[in-house]
């Protein structure tokens, strides 16, 4: 049976590294989008332009974080080996076992870094930052 990898919990210099992968992957506008409102905006209009009379948060959150998703994903390829190296260090592992990893996991440990608490914190105060 396989060791369960942990994250641990962020340091203050993680901020550089978060901000550098975020740089890489080109989302600082669309992030910046987000966080001023903008990009709410215009998904209301769009909903409301369809058709849709009553629309709910959660469902604009969804949207956002769709767009976002996609930008990502055709973007990710450029910041793979920053991502390996930040999940290696992040769970006390090397690059070559973050690699090797099942997909099963390696995807649940992205999953996990991305709900990490302190990743949470981050964007709320760089939100506050912007704002």
């Amino acid at each position: 049976m396989e060791a369960t990898l942990t994250l641990r919990e962020l340091r203050g210099d993680d901020v550089f590294v978060v901000l550098e992968l975020v740089n890489k992957l080109d989302l600082i506008d669309p992030v910046q989008s987000l966080l001023s409102g903008q990009k709410k905006q215009e998904i209301l209009d769009s909903l409301k332009s369809n058709g849709e009379d009553k629309v709910e948060n959660r469902e604009v959150g969804f949207e956002i974080l769709l767009e976002i998703s996609k930008l990502a994903i055709k973007r990710i390829p450029k910041a793979k080996k920053d991502i390996n190296v930040f999940l290696a260090e992040l769970t006390g592992t090397t690059v070559e076992e973050i690699e090797t990893l099942p997909l099963k996991r390696y995807v649940g440990l992205l999953k996990d870094f991305f709900k990490h608490p302190d990743l949470k914190e981050l964007y709320k105060s760089l939100s506050e930052l912007i704002a």
